[in-house]
């Protein structure tokens, strides 16, 4: 048989080039015409549902006054969502699919749509161990460390075990590069990384991740992984002024928290 496949600009789009997209869908197009002369189309309209900068599969609490910013800068919560002080500036909106209350302000100074009663956001289970594939250490909860082949190797330079609380521990600038998969709990204090020279280090752990000091961390993870957690994640830390924190995807199978003065440039996904 011939198979025939196209991609194309799908007919909402309303810039007329069938080779541009502006708002993340396709029209694709599948066709098929058998050596007997039958053939046979099928066309369907692909996309993808941008999630927001911030998404829980819970009840969403705002205080202070952060700032969550760019083309998807919102906040969603599968639960409620609520602002209390001066209200977080926002780019976009925050939604909920209960109430959704507080002061919310656009970039400009003017209210933000603030939506309850919104559809669900659907966040998905992931498990982080299913992408340690790759992963540069492993960190497992005999103490010990392996390299990604799996081949016993000496525990990368600034990191301790505490088999009590089954928690890996890195404190201060002495790491290495790389993405770490870890058996346990993770904390993260100190100087890690530079404004100027960012450590990239991405953390994959079966427990509970904490961060916090003054971080400067990118993601290593070819995903954009920056943190995936199959418990808790904390994150903190007070960073040079216009400096990034934390670059990359941030993951909590459970709950989050986010304290202090630390920029983020990716998305933070409670599940």
């Amino acid at each position: 048989h011939t198979y025939f496949i196209t991609v194309r600009d799908d007919p909402a789009d309303g810039d007329l080039n069938a080779s541009t997209d502006l708002n993340g869908r396709v029209l694709v197009r599948c066709g098929v015409l058998t050596s007997e002369g039958a053939s046979l189309e099928v066309t369907a309209i692909l996309g993808a549902t941008p999630m927001p900068a911030l998404a829980a599969d819970g009840n969403v609490a705002f205080s202070g006054s952060p700032q969550i910013l760019g083309a998807c800068g919102g906040a969603h919560a599968n639960g409620n969502i609520h602002a209390s002080g001066g209200g977080p500036i926002i780019s976009t909106q925050a939604t909920a699919t209960g109430s959704a209350t507080g002061t919310w302000r656009l970039p400009d100074g003017s209210p933000a749509p603030v939506l309850g009663f919104q559809p669900e956001v659907v966040i998905p289970d992931l498990n982080p161990m299913d992408y340690c594939v790759g992963a540069d250490f492993r960190l497992l909860s005999t103490g010990g460390a392996t390299d990604g082949a799996g081949m016993l190797v000496a525990v990368p330079p600034g990191w301790s075990y505490n088999p009590g609380t089954q928690l890996w521990t890195l404190n201060g600038p002495s790491s290495t590069d790389g993405t770490y998969c870890v058996e346990g709990n993770v904390y993260v204090g100190g100087s890690t990384g530079s404004a100027a020279v960012p450590r990239r280090m991405s953390i994959l752990a079966t427990k509970s991740v904490m961060i916090e000091g003054t971080p400067y961390l990118v993601a290593d993870h070819e995903d954009g992984i920056l943190v995936m957690a199959g418990g808790d994640v904390y994150l903190a830390g007070n960073p040079s002024a216009g400096a990034l924190s934390y670059q990359g995807m941030v993951y909590a199978a459970a709950q989050c928290t986010g304290t202090g003065n630390a920029t983020m440039f990716g998305q933070l996904l409670c599940a």
